[in-house]
């Protein structure tokens, strides 16, 4: 089944309603009023998600380029299709694979060292609404930020 981001960012991006699509990616407020206008219920952190993955495909489309399917995948329908959850964790596997070993995150346990690959397991997990501002940072193994 199809995000509700997805399928917001799809109807912008159609190419049979390109007349429309600057005035739809004008700022966040602009997102979530097509989001309304074609009934899906969006938060102001998903519309931004949708704006930035769009006007991103948006600036390359601009340019001349011709995205490819596998284009269109990676850069577009991933990113809309991932909760923000799994967004952190896959940066946090990004970490990881760069060698960090501990994480610290959350508004009264900043300070406080998560084994990476524990963090990864309970972003995965997650619902957006649990996940705050989601703000996390690469620790050593006493809690000190890097």
């Amino acid at each position: 089944m199809k995000s509700n981001k997805l399928i917001v960012a799809q109807g912008i991006m159609d190419p049979a309603a390109a007349e429309y699509r600057a005035a739809n990616l004008a700022s966040v407020e602009t997102v979530m009023d097509y989001a309304i206008g074609i009934s899906i219920d969006i938060t102001y952190a998903e519309a931004k998600d949708i704006l930035s993955v769009c006007k991103a495909m948006q600036a390359r489309l601009d340019a001349g380029e011709i995205p490819t399917t596998d284009d269109w995948y990676h850069d577009f329908e991933v990113p809309l299709s991932l909760t923000r959850g799994e967004k952190i964790a896959e940066a946090i596997r990004g970490k990881a694979l760069e060698g960090a070993e501990y994480v610290t995150y959350g508004d009264g346990d900043l300070g406080v060292p998560v084994p990476i690959f524990d963090a990864q397991a309970d972003f995965e997990q997650m619902d957006d609404d649990q996940i705050g501002e989601g703000t996390w940072y690469v620790c050593d193994k006493n809690g000190r930020v890097s």
